[in-house]
């Protein structure tokens, strides 16, 4: 891709690479799902790669176009036993109703796009799905 300038911007690192946790979450229905904690996302390798969770976590392939694209082929890692999450109301929740359906909603979607300093990522179609990132403070 060349830019204004006429300079060859293809090697340039797209705005995703980095940490994110997620700060919303819509579910392919429209229903917002609550969480207490965090939810994270890191891609690596300008795009190429992606791994998170919110308890156990997931890795994957990830296709992330200049173009605004995204394409997610991701497979859940891990499962920790004893490993609880909370609702927003300070329910527990086990890892089956916060890991598979995060790693579910990651692979749905098609599209990303950085606004307000957000990373947004959003499925075509029907599909609501809908999750939110803020970028991780630096360690």
């Amino acid at each position: 891709m060349t830019g204004c300038s006429g300079v060859d911007r293809a090697d340039e690192p797209l705005p995703v690479n980095g940490s994110w946790n997620l700060v919303q979450w819509t579910d392919s229905d429209g229903s917002d799902i609550q969480f207490r904690g965090y939810g994270s996302l890191r891609v690596l390798d300008n795009g190429e790669e992606a791994t998170g969770g919110i308890c156990n976590g997931f890795r994957g392939a990830a296709a992330f176009a200049g173009s605004g694209g995204v394409d997610f082929n991701v497979r859940e890692t891990g499962t920790e036993m004893g490993c609880i999450g909370q609702d927003a109301d300070g329910n527990e929740m086990g890892t089956d109703q916060l890991d598979g359906p995060y790693a579910s909603s990651i692979g749905r979607v098609d599209n990303w796009s950085v606004e307000a300093d957000q990373l947004i990522l959003t499925a075509d179609g029907d599909d609501q799905t809908r999750l939110a990132f803020e970028r991780a403070p630096e360690k």
